[in-house]
């Protein structure tokens, strides 16, 4: 839970909207004096909210607290990929992309139980250029390689580029991969 907790301690909303991205009275398309096209077109991905029309407050309709949960269990097996004792995925075939192969996922163990954490998915230190371990060694992306901090493969949701998208999040839910059509459902 720790890492989820960490990162809730800024994104919950509850600090200054300065400090959540494009905040009170800042112009649309400048964040931290840097253009962004991804918050201009996807909303405050820094904070957990975005700002109502009239830029008065946030509107917490678009809050992600009923979207994935964070700090749940992901069970071996199953619709879900298995993983080792230490949350590694034991499958390191996966196909992300063309080139790529490997689950950048990072799950938490605790108790000899495996979480789905915030930073699961996201690395807080690597905002568009992934890195993960494939189960030999780190994969890099290369600058602009994805989006929104996120551990693999991710592009800007406009590009058209829906099956590298959609990969990221098969490489965890294994119900939805084609792995999972070719095993008749199978665990992998």
């Amino acid at each position: 839970m720790v890492h989820t907790l960490l990162c809730m301690s800024c994104h919950d909303n509850a600090n200054s909207g300065y400090l959540m991205g494009l905040g009170y009275g800042k112009p649309t398309g400048n964040e931290w004096g840097v253009t962004n096209v991804v918050t201009d077109a996807y909303g405050d991905h820094i904070g957990l909210s975005t700002m109502n029309s009239a830029g008065t407050s946030w509107d917490t309709g678009s809050s992600l607290q009923n979207s994935h949960p964070v700090h749940a269990v992901y069970s071996s097996g199953g619709t879900n990929w298995k993983i080792n004792t230490d949350g590694t995925f034991v499958d390191t075939t996966f196909a992300l992309t063309n080139t790529l192969n490997g689950h950048p996922a990072k799950l938490w163990m605790d108790g000899g139980v495996a979480y789905v954490e915030c930073t699961t998915c996201h690395d807080p230190h690597r905002e568009t250029e992934f890195a993960f371990w494939n189960g030999s060694a780190y994969t890099v992306g290369t600058p602009n390689s994805t989006v929104f901090y996120l551990r693999g493969p991710y592009t800007d949701p406009t590009s058209g580029n829906g099956n590298t998208n959609a990969n990221f999040c098969r490489s965890c839910h294994y119900s939805k991969s084609q792995a999972y059509q070719d095993n008749s459902g199978a665990s992998k």
